[in-house]
């Protein structure tokens, strides 16, 4: 895995380079514990597909963790594993992220709306699904990620998937 050598060689510097290169295995470990719940849903619902991992589009400093594709909703989600506790610079480039995607319709298929969900450990989140202050950006643990990608509505919305939202 060329990403998870390159991880490492940016933290492995410095003073603190032992430190660095711990947190920096944490997090690889725990991307590659997400990206296996993904690939396990996507193997029994046929509505979840696991269109881009680690996605770095050129220029832009940046990568997306995963990007899913759920038909039955209509939702691109793009999970962001964090293995940290909840910080506001973790909304701003999950924000970008999103912006990023929006301009690359290719992966987005036929799914009009981004989810971003910042996938956090048991520990570090208080409950499975947490709003942020952001709409289309929640925080969730894999329990609850498992229960996102396994609903039958949209989160916050109470309407069945293919449905529009009403006006009033």
């Amino acid at each position: 895995m060329p990403f998870a050598a390159e991880t490492l060689e940016r933290y492995a510097t410095g003073p603190n380079a032992a430190k660095g290169i711990h947190t920096a295995i944490a997090g690889v470990a725990w991307e590659r514990a997400l990206a296996e719940q993904i690939n396990h849903l996507s193997q029994t619902h046929q509505q979840i597909r696991c269109v881009a991992e680690r996605w770095c589009p050129t220029g832009k400093g940046m990568d997306l963790d995963l990007i899913i594709q759920d038909t039955q909703k209509g939702v691109v989600w793009i999970i962001d594993a964090k293995n940290a506790r909840e910080s506001d610079k973790q909304l701003f480039d999950m924000n970008r992220q999103i912006r990023l995607l929006r301009a690359k319709p290719d992966l987005m298929g036929r799914c009009p709306t981004i989810i971003g969900l910042i996938v956090h450990r048991k520990d570090q989140l208080r409950g499975a699904i947490q709003p942020t202050e952001y709409p289309g950006i929640l925080r969730c643990t894999p329990h609850g990620l498992h229960q996102l990608l396994q609903a039958r509505a949209l989160p916050g919305t109470g309407r069945e998937p293919g449905t529009q939202p009403k006006t009033a």
